[in-house]
């Protein structure tokens, strides 16, 4: 009887060891962390085992095929093939810790579907029937189109090097954040105008019109936002409805972006921070690298095409108090294009007026604000010729009208902005 006891706490001491799942602790670090309601579809190796080549060879094929379909990222799910050695997930309520080095077998599949326990799967022929089961896409149409198989084959290499990049472990802290928010010159973390730097908050509903009379409504749509910050957007227009939802991290990062057509999903675009650079991945066919100086702010933007190969790029430069001055575009080392900022005084960190240059430094149109009266126009030909007017009634509400007029001052729209 004794002996039969020994055995089994042997048993189940030898099965915990070797259980890649535990419950997490506070002291657990981590490589990558998954919270509900994102889902989770990682492809692992452990390499503390041998694998055939043709074993590797398989399940890279397998990895890229889910990652080609999924597009690495849709709303609130991530696909990837990564050399990381530990997870969290967490469905809020309970936070699982998966080591990759316990693994019994050298390749694995690691589900997660927000809510339960991440499931570990090594048999190959079972990833179908899992992902059909607890991931809301289903994979199954992939093995009889020859569209995907030839995209497949189009972006292994892209994905490849996708993969790498999403292995890499990076925490950003509160001061990382901190400084790409408040540093920000891009399209993701837009530096505003000063006659929009309105406290958005909540929703706001915006209704088009062609005529100051407001008679002919063009479209309609509602952002919601959270302190200045636009969290989502959806508009209306000839019967189709479309939708952007943008996902923030807890240190106010995007995470993700994900873009629909009457409830289609129709694209994605999903981020990752390292300490030099964060990447910008676009329905796994398009790479932006945002590269950043000693301060956080973008020094420079380069632009990949599916091949992995640079296609173009933009440099900023910046005064002594980090305000950005020029924003240059490069083709091949070759200046395309240059776009100059100017601020009203030394003080402010916002923009209100600036132009944009031909390659040959010739100027091709201004933007200018009035500051004070919410006037915006634009001026095209160097200069000599107002080509757009737009005025700006906006109150600190975020409520009121935006009125655009043409070089004849024709109104060409009319905004109404209301609180929803």
């Amino acid at each position: 009887m004794m002996k039969n006891y020994y055995l089994l706490v042997l048993i189940i001491v030898c099965s915990c060891a070797s259980n890649p799942i535990r419950l997490a602790t506070t002291t657990d670090k981590t490589d990558f962390g998954i919270t509900k309601p994102t889902q989770a579809l990682f492809f692992v190796i452990n390499e503390n085992l041998k694998a055939s080549d043709q074993e590797l060879e398989d399940y890279k094929e397998i990895s890229n095929k889910y990652y080609n379909y999924f597009g690495g990222a849709t709303d609130r799910l991530f696909v990837g093939r990564t050399n990381a050695k530990t997870f969290k997930f967490s469905n809020e309520k309970t936070t699982w810790y998966v080591e990759v080095n316990k693994l019994t077998k050298p390749t694995a599949l690691v589900l997660f579907d927000g809510e339960h326990q991440p499931i570990v799967e090594y048999n190959k022929k079972n990833f179908e029937k899992f992902i059909n089961k607890y991931i809301t896409a289903t994979p199954s149409q992939l093995s009889s189109s020859p569209q995907n198989t030839t995209k497949a084959k189009t972006n292994n290499n892209f994905s490849r090097v996708v993969d790498s990049i999403w292995a890499i472990p990076f925490v950003p802290d509160y001061k990382y954040a901190d400084n790409i928010i408040k540093n920000s010159n891009t399209v993701y973390f837009p530096m505003p105008l000063l006659i929009n730097d309105n406290r958005c908050n909540g929703k706001i509903k915006y209704d088009i019109y062609s005529d100051l009379e407001m008679k002919n409504k063009i479209y309609e749509m509602t952002n919601h936002y959270l302190e200045g910050k636009l969290l989502g957007s959806s508009y209306t227009r000839e019967n189709t409805i479309n939708t952007t939802k943008y996902y923030f991290n807890k240190l106010g990062l995007l995470d993700s972006i994900t873009s629909y057509e009457n409830n289609k999903r129709e694209s994605s675009i999903v981020f990752k921070y390292l300490k030099d650079k964060f990447v910008v991945v676009a329905d796994g066919n398009r790479r932006e690298d945002f590269y950043l100086n000693n301060l956080g702010r973008v020094d420079k933007k380069v632009n990949f095409n599916r091949s992995t190969n640079p296609s173009s790029e933009q440099r900023y430069t910046y005064d002594i108090i980090g305000r950005v001055l020029a924003e240059k575009t490069y083709d091949n080392e070759k200046l395309e294009r240059s776009i100059i900022f100017h601020y009203p005084n030394d003080k402010t960190v916002r923009y209100t007026d600036f132009e944009v240059l031909d390659a040959n430094n010739r100027v091709q149109t201004k933007y200018v604000t009035e500051a004070g009266n919410g006037i915006q126009y634009s001026v095209s030909d160097a200069g000599k010729k107002k080509v757009s007017l737009t005025k700006s009634l906006i109150d600190k509400n975020c409520e009121g009208k935006i009125i655009t007029y043409d070089a004849d001052d024709k109104v060409q729209s009319v905004v109404v902005q209301t609180r929803n």
